[in-house]
């Protein structure tokens, strides 16, 4: 089309609109208004007409793309013309889509990207369980997986490593550093390559050929300063020394990401005949036509047909395969869930509210709506109209809450527990801006939908009597409807903040059976090439504990194998009690922990009945063990335990265990478990070559750690010493993860009540002016403040009882999710539930007393005039 033709068109529409124009004037003229005034209201009304002419209709049919743009401008200056209303939607907006992008993107970071692996949707996980450790998963023995490689034929490959520290001492201050232990095919199953030098040659697995290493980029970096000549270096480690063949890609970091070091493994699952030591970790590919549940099946034969030959002398083992992702981040899943959860509440209330406020603008722009459509305008274009102007905004609350999802995700990186898996490849990336982008316009439509077909409803002839009449649209239903729908997901989100404050409430006040107060620890892992035998680690330790004893401020010391909420204990089963029926599972899971004599008083662990462990029980003397009450209450039943014996597999020596003492209860691996059985045998007894070194201390332990440095490496120089802590940091980091989703739902449920109480506030508000009227009448007539306090108040505690009530039942549903992120506490305490609700309608009550309290000071005679 020609701009002719353009101009033609234009001149035309103008024309038009002028002709309603007059026709309006003369209307207003024909119901007593002055000419003038007539004719200046109108103009008021119909604004400027350029400005409607270029929003009215189609100019042109084929340029559809320029009426979007023309809507966007003038939604752009329609909104600029109200700051205080785009300021309150904008950071409303901000807030909700901002915390969903942001927990989207930990959630596809940790749970929905594929592992940085080759074909990674083919790799599984290969686990042990047995019957005496329910719930744990354990390694797989070689004899085993030599058995499955054999007889399996879901899988097209497996690959085994193990995880260990190692002591580094090739310059500098000793230090320990993780390490693993590859198979053959172990970088390749993986499908990564070398950024320097090569991996490992087949032969470097077999013993005698094995003293190479590959290194990580960043142990690379910051170890040897990116030495281009890496390739010449060698590494001592625990005494022997291994030349650097390669080094890593970038953020390679399996099976950790502090990985620094992997070196050759060198078994033979061939020739291996080992069942009972279940020592590897296994990963398989399922062949391409092979399913999981095909695999599993077959794993299970193969444990059936061990089992019935009974190769690893203790029954009651079986193997599975799980989906390796799945698997890494089962424990981290429920948490994030929860969170998603919570934000996608925040979400809807944030929409509702913002819809509530359209719809309050909108009941002020009725009277332009019914004029647009006296002007021609279909239902549709004023629709299409109203619907820009929410999408615009909404993609500029998305931008905005791009940049808020930005700052979350670094806060979330530096602020979140250790033990989230995949959190260091967190960042801001295109998928967050996309997710952004994506949920601001699919906010903008679900928030703006309603408000837009209400205005697009509107009576033309109506609205043109408004400006003689001030009626106003009947709209409150809808206004109320979306401050309920505010009400009923604000509750579930109290509900399911105040059920984790008093869970984690509960798990902070667990009698822990041993006190954190004053104590320090440090650990030493001692080399096998450098200790062999258990003589030379008892001597170490022994000579530890003299010398650490020395050091001023020291009230006492211990060593133990493991420190309380390490997180994992050894497990001992197939043991007995002597005289009683031997049984192939013997008397279940039980951890245990070698400790030095000294050990219950430093911890302050109550020895109950019988005696402790003293010097005489020493590795020439009877082999003796004392019991957690959890394991005398399970195995003995309320019989003496004092001068049994256990026997069976798991015995020292082959001798019998004689049980000498009771000690209290402790919670050993984690705050959140029940103590189990335990027993604790001698240091002297059962030495240990991982030594925890535990100091009670006068003053702050802190202190103590120069000095107790420097009198271990006295004994030797080149031990590194790590882990050093106070246990009230340990008791601190145990309960980082409760607490950490303790702080964001409780933040999300504070800010889902502030947008709900704004909702109610902001209905209540517009019914009173839209009310003002009727109040003046009604004091005019006699009525009291409280009477008025009690229609404005009674109307926005109806509106928040039905949000209440339906808000009881979707917390009521849903709190059977939350349960096993719960310590101590229902899921469906009635004391939360009772308060919330009381919470949330005192909440109620402030947001309507603010309102109601201004509704009591109309003046009747203006509250008469107000139209």
């Amino acid at each position: 089309m020609t701009s002719w033709w353009k101009k033609k068109k234009e001149d035309e529409l103008e024309e038009e609109v002028r002709s309603h124009l007059q026709m309006a004037t003369q209307e207003h003229a024909e119901r007593g208004t002055k000419k003038e005034e007539a004719a200046y209201s109108a103009q008021r009304e119909f604004g400027n007409v350029a400005l409607i002419k270029e929003t009215t209709r189609d100019v042109w049919d084929w340029e559809w793309l320029s009426q979007i743009f023309a809507d966007i401008r003038y939604g752009t200056r329609s909104l600029l013309k109200h700051p205080g209303f785009c300021a309150v939607a904008l950071l409303t907006l901000a807030l909700g889509i901002g915390a969903n992008t942001a927990i989207f993107s930990v959630i596809h970071a940790v749970l929905l990207k594929p592992l940085p692996y080759k074909d990674p949707s083919q790799i599984v996980t290969v686990y042990s369980q047995n019957e005496a450790f329910k719930g744990l998963y354990l390694n797989v023995s070689l004899g085993d997986l030599g058995q499955v490689k054999k007889e399996a034929r879901s899988f097209s490959g497996f690959m085994i490593y193990d995880e260990a520290s190692r002591n580094l001492t090739s310059e500098g201050e000793p230090r320990a550093i993780n390490i693993a232990h590859t198979g053959d095919n172990f970088f390749d199953f993986l499908g990564t390559t070398p950024q320097v030098g090569r991996f490992f040659a087949e032969e470097e697995h077999h013993s005698g050929n094995n003293e190479v290493a590959v290194i990580s980029d960043a142990f690379w970096h910051t170890y040897f300063g990116a030495d281009p000549g890496i390739l010449k270096k060698k590494l001592r480690l625990d005494g022997e020394l291994y030349s650097i063949v390669g080094v890593a890609q970038v953020g390679f970091g399996f099976p950790a990401r502090d990985t620094a070091v992997w070196l050759p493994a060198s078994p033979n699952l061939a020739e291996s005949q080992d069942h009972g030591n279940h020592s590897y970790e296994v990963l398989a590919r399922l062949r391409n036509e092979a399913t999981l549940q095909q695999a599993n099946n077959e794993l299970q034969a193969v444990s059936a047909q061990i089992e019935k030959e009974n190769k690893s002398g203790f029954g009651g083992w079986r193997m599975f395969a799980a989906n390796f992702q799945e698997f890494t981040v089962s424990d981290a899943r429920p948490a994030l869930l929860l969170l998603l959860g919570a934000v996608m509440l925040v979400l809807l209330i944030a929409c509702a509210n913002v819809a509530n406020l359209l719809l309050t603008r909108g009941s002020q722009r009725y009277r332009e709506m019914a004029l647009r459509s006296a002007l021609g305008a279909s239902r549709w274009r004023i629709a299409q109209l109203l619907m820009t102007e929410s999408v615009l905004l909404s993609i500029t609350g998305g931008v905005l809450g791009l940049a808020l999802a930005v700052a979350g995700v670094q806060a979330f990186r530096s602020l979140a527990p250790e033990g989230i898996p995949r959190i260091d490849e967190l960042h801001p990336d295109w998928t967050m801006a996309l997710s952004a982008m994506l949920c601001a316009f699919s906010v903008g439509l679900l928030f703006g939908i309603l408000p837009a077909l209400q205005a697009a409803r509107c009576d033309a002839g109506a609205g043109l009597k408004e400006s003689v009449t001030g009626a106003a649209p009947p709209r409150q239903r809808l206004r109320d409807a979306f401050a309920i729908l505010e009400i009923a997901m604000a509750l579930p989100l109290l509900v399911g903040a105040g059920l984790l404050v008093k869970g984690f409430t509960s798990l902070t006040h667990t009698s822990m059976g041993f006190r954190t107060d004053h104590v320090l620890l440090m650990s030493v892992n001692l080399p096998e090439t450098k200790y062999p035998n258990d003589n030379q680690k008892l001597f170490y330790a022994n000579e530890v504990l003299e010398n650490v004893q020395g050091v001023a401020g020291v009230e006492t010391a211990a060593v133990s194998h493991f420190y309380p909420l390490s997180g994992m204990l050894p497990l001992s089963a197939g043991l007995r009690v002597e005289g009683e029926p031997a049984s192939s599972q013997g008397i279940g899971n039980i951890e245990t922990n070698s400790v030095s004599a000294n050990y219950f008083r430093t911890m302050n662990v109550p020895i109950l009945r019988g005696r402790g462990f003293t010097p005489q029980d020493d590795e020439n003397g009877q082999l003796v063990v004392l019991i957690n009450e959890t394991m005398a209450r399970q195995v003995w039943k309320g019989r003496n335990p004092i001068g049994s014996r256990l026997l069976g597999i798991e015995s020292r020596k082959g001798l019998p265990l004689l049980v000498v003492g009771i000690v209290g209860d402790t919670r050993d691996v984690t705050l959140s478990e029940a103590p189990r059985p335990n027993l604790y045998y001698p240091l002297a007894q059962a030495p240990s070559a991982n030594l925890n070194l535990l100091v009670r201390s006068k003053d702050d332990p802190a202190k103590l750690a120069p000095a107790l440095r420097e009198r271990i490496w006295s004994i030797d120089k080149d031990q590194p010493i790590t882990n050093v802590q106070t246990m009230e940091s340990v008791l601190a980091r145990s309960v980082a993860e409760p607490r950490f989703r303790t702080i964001l739902v409780g933040t999300f449920a504070v800010l889902g009540v502030i947008l709900a109480s704004i909702g109610i506030y902001g209905v209540v508000s517009y019914s009173v002016s839209l009310r003002t009227r009727e109040i003046g009448v009604r004091v005019a007539m006699g009525a009291q403040k409280k009477n008025v306090m009690q229609l404005v108040v009674g109307q926005g505690l109806r509106i928040a009882a039905i949000g209440i009530t339906i808000g009881l039942v979707v917390a009521f549903s849903l709190s059977k999710f939350l349960a096993s992120q719960l310590y101590g506490v229902s899921s469906r305490d009635p004391w939360i539930f009772a308060g919330i609700t009381l919470v949330l309608a005192a909440t109620s009550v402030l947001a309507c007393w603010i309102p109601a309290r201004r509704a009591t000071k109309v003046d009747p005679l203006v509250a008469l005039r107000y139209e």
